[in-house]
């Protein structure tokens, strides 16, 4: 985390826990996920913007004014066609990273660099963090989030952003590697 002090991270999920000193937006996509986080001690001192596209949830969201979650609309589309959302307030993608990527291009950002992203299920493991309660369906992985990746990876030229992957053993092998520290001192 050290290394990290001075650059921009947006957190997804959990992942505020590692940062929470430099994560300066935390962004989920699941209501079960806010159910069984909201309460915890670290969440409620977390002094980031709070994010999410759960859009089903649009009332219920707009109703917990005193948490202040910004609120994007969720693109659905068939999990084939490119899931990328151009229109403001709008996230494409189907999980809390794919989002996290379409929301930093909203905000400017040319250059992400996914750390901690593998979809990798090998490990029989498929959230790092302990907090996700709900046991996930493996194929959905290469079903539907890697081929939600790879539609990022196919817009990258057209809408002026890159992606780089510093997780050699990802299963989203869409996006350039580049090590650690490459992406520390080149970005």
């Amino acid at each position: 985390p050290e290394l990290l002090i001075n650059k921009d991270i947006i957190t997804t999920n959990t992942a505020y826990e590692l940062f929470p000193e430099t994560s300066k937006l935390c962004h989920f996509a699941d209501k079960c996920w806010w159910d069984w986080n909201n309460s915890s001690d670290l969440w409620k001192s977390y002094k980031g913007i709070k994010t999410t596209a759960a859009g089903v949830h649009m009332k219920f969201w707009k109703s917990l004014k005193s948490e202040n979650i910004i609120c994007y609309n969720k693109k659905i589309v068939n999990h084939k066609d490119v899931q990328f959302a151009k229109e403001k307030n709008t996230l494409g993608g189907n999980n809390a990273g794919h989002q996290a990527i379409n929301l930093a291009w909203h905000l400017g950002y040319k250059i992400m660099i996914l750390l901690g992203f593998d979809c990798n299920t090998a490990a029989d493991k498929t959230h790092w963090h302990n907090k996700h309660k709900r046991v996930s369906n493996k194929d959905n992985y290469t079903n539907t989030m890697i081929p939600g990746f790879k539609s990022l990876a196919s817009v990258q030229k057209e809408y002026e952003f890159k992606v780089y992957n510093v997780n050699p053993k990802s299963a989203i092998t869409c996006f350039e590697y580049i090590s650690l520290q490459d992406a520390i001192t080149k970005y």
